[in-house]
C-alpha cells in the first residue's frame, strides 16, 4: 500500500533508543509498510537486518558527509515498491491512524501531500512493544507530558511517488528543506492536506549534532489551532540560535518566498475522518500568514508591499526601543 523511506543518524546512545523506538512502530503499522533506511551510517545494516527492511547505500552527500535531500527523495521514490511514499524522520513513532489517513486520502484524491503537526515528547529508554496496550499507552503518556509542536516543523511527507522530482540539494536536517517541498506542492496547485486533527505524531526530544545549530529552548506561541479534543491546545516552537554553516547554505539555495508551512494546507482532516476543504479563518495568525506568506505566490508585487511594510515596522520598533532606553 506504501513505502516509508528515511535517512537515519548513526545509531549510538541516545539516538539509538529513539531510532530504534521510531522504525519498530512502523513495522507494527497494519497493513505493514514497506521500509527502505537510506545511507551508510553505523547502525544502519544491523537494524535492516535485525526488522527487515530495505537497505540503500546510494545516495549523495554535501561536502561535510551530511546526506542530501534531492538524493533521499530520488532513491527512495525509485526503490519503492508501491505508488504511495512517505518520508519520514527517525525520530517518530507512529500508530494505527497513520495509515487511516492514508486510505482516506487517497481513495479521494490522485495527487496530494498530506502533513501533520507532531507532538513533542521525552522518551528515554527502549518502549515496551510487547504490550498489545503499546499504543494505548503512548496515547496517554502524550496527552499527559505531550507538547503540540508549530506548523512549521514537519516531520513526515506522503504523497504519490514520482511527484518530486526537482529538489534543491538541500542538507537533511539543516532548515529549509521541508518548508520547500510545501511550496513546491502549493505552486503546482497540488491539494496539501494537515491532518494534524486525525493522527497522533510522536515526536522523541533529542540533542541537536554539535556544528548544525544551537537549540536554546520552545516558546509558547498561540496558532489558533484545535488538536484532538474540543479543548484550546498550547502549541510549542524551537528557537534556534548560532546556525551551522550547512543551516546557512540551506537558506541561501531559495528565496525566503520558497518557504511555506502547514498553515499552507488547502484541505483538512477533521476530528470525525472527513476530508473537508480548509475554511477561510479569521483568526489574525491565519489571516497574517495569507498575507504574508500564500498571496505574494500569486501576486509578487504585493509580497513586496508586505516587505515593505514589515521592514519599515522593524525599524520603527527598533527606534522606539532605543529612544526609550
Amino acid at each position: 500500500m506504501i513505502t516509508f523511506f528515511a535517512c537515519p543518524k548513526p545509531f549510538h546512545s541516545h539516538i539509538n533508543v529513539i531510532q530504534r523506538n521510531a522504525i519498530k512502530s512502523w513495522t507494527l503499522l497494519q497493513p505493514r509498510p514497506e521500509i527502505i533506511l537510506l545511507g551508510n551510517e553505523e547502525g544502519v545494516a544491523e537494524v535492516c537486518n535485525e526488522f527487515h527492511l530495505n537497505h540503500n547505500t546510494n545516495i549523495k552527500r554535501n561536502e561535510y558527509g551530511t546526506p542530501l535531500i534531492n538524493s533521499v527523495f530520488q532513491v527512495g521514490q525509485e526503490k519503492a515498491s508501491y505508488p504511495i511514499v512517505c518520508y519520514v524522520n527517525c525520530d517518530i513513532m507512529l500508530m494505527n491512524d497513520f495509515i487511516q489517513v492514508v486510505k482516506i486520502v487517497s481513495t479521494q484524491m490522485a495527487k496530494f501531500l498530506i502533513l501533520g503537526q507532531r507532538w513533542d515528547i521525552d522518551i528515554k529508554q527502549a518502549w515496551d512493544f510487547s504490550s498489545n496496550n503499546w499504543e494505548k499507552d503512548l496515547n496517554a503518556l502524550l496527552a499527559q507530558t505531550g507538547k503540540l509542536h508549530a506548523q512549521n516543523a514537519m516531520d513526515f511527507f506522503i504523497f504519490p511517488r514520482g511527484m518530486y522530482t526537482d529538489i534543491p540539494p538541500f542538507a537533511i536536517g539543516r532548515l529549509t528543506w521541508d518548508n520547500w517541498l510545501v511550496w513546491r506542492a502549493r505552486m503546482n496547485n497540488i491539494p496539501i492536506i494537515d491532518a494534524t486533527n486525525s493522527v497522533v505524531i510522536a515526536h522523541q526530544n533529542h540533542e541537536y549534532f554539535p556544528g548544525t545549530f544551537k537549540k536554546s529552548g520552545l516558546k509558547e506561541i498561540d496558532s489558533g489551532f484545535r488538536g484532538k479534543s474540543s479543548k484550546r491546545k498550547k502549541v510549542y516552537d524551537d528557537i534556534f540560535i548560532d546556525l551551522g554553516p550547512e543551516a546557512r547554505q540551506n537558506l541561501a539555495l531559495v528565496p525566503v518566498e520558497q518557504n511555506l508551512n502547514i498553515k499552507a494546507a488547502t484541505w483538512v482532516i477533521d476530528l470525525q475522518g472527513e476530508l473537508k476543504r480548509r475554511r477561510f479563518d479569521l483568526k489574525f495568525s491565519f489571516i497574517y500568514y495569507q498575507l504574508k506568506c500564500i498571496f505574494p505566490l500569486y501576486w509578487p508585487a504585493f509580497g513586496r508591499l508586505m516587505r515593505w511594510i514589515l521592514n519599515a515596522r522593524r525599524v520603527f520598533l527598533r527606534w522606539i526601543h532605543y529612544a526609550y532606553y
